[in-house]
């Protein structure tokens, strides 16, 4: 199946915006990597609506299966266990993305973050969160797991499966070389299910 136009031009954008940031990539680069015309590229979308497309990919990429998850009717250690491998899942196949969302919102806050704010809104994202939050202190109340701050536990979740995708560059060239590096994050998933589950279970 031929690409068309726009997806060539939204791949393209892709690849310049996740490698230089918002700030660093430019038209022309856009139009270089997509193999179009800069004139053309310029009549198409402006620099901040392809950043746009871009950045909401990114968050469907990376949140999507997470509110299916959210919502789901499975208990609580096996929610966890899905959220963890979807993230891990999800850093294995594009593993620029979540350096890309975090940086992007430290340095161009006030153009990411109403994007972020229009995404939630229009996935339900506080609502299907906070189903969470409410089978954590289910479980607590429960006897299930241990009486947790939730936000923690959330923050343990994302930032345990996430990290070393963000830190690759680190990980790989100090810590580890790329082939453990690569055998590293492929065992992360039950690494991290189990340390989290382990530390909560009552």
């Amino acid at each position: 199946m031929e690409i068309s136009v726009e997806e060539k031009i939204i791949d393209a954008a892709r690849e310049i915006f996740f490698e230089k940031g918002y700030n660093g990539a430019t038209m022309r680069d856009i139009a270089s990597k997509a193999e179009v015309n800069l004139a053309l590229l310029h009549y198409y979308r402006t620099k901040e609506k392809i950043f746009e497309i871009v950045l909401n990919q990114a968050f469907v990429t990376l949140f999507k299966r997470l509110n299916k998850i959210f919502t789901s009717n499975v208990d609580i250690f096996h929610k966890i266990e899905l959220m963890v491998e979807s993230y891990i899942s999800v850093g294995i196949k594009h593993p620029k993305l979540p350096g890309f969302i975090m940086h992007e919102l430290e340095v161009n806050k006030k153009l990411v973050e109403p994007l972020i704010l229009k995404y939630k809104e229009e996935q339900n994202a506080n609502k299907n969160l906070s189903m969470f939050y409410a089978d954590v202190q289910n479980a607590i109340d429960s006897n299930i797991i241990k009486t947790i701050n939730v936000d923690s536990l959330f923050i343990n979740i994302l930032s345990l499966s996430l990290f070393p995708f963000m830190a690759k560059n680190f990980l790989s060239g100090i810590v580890l070389d790329n082939k453990k590096y690569s055998h590293f994050v492929k065992e992360r998933s039950k690494h991290v299910s189990s340390f989290i589950i382990n530390s909560i279970r009552a």
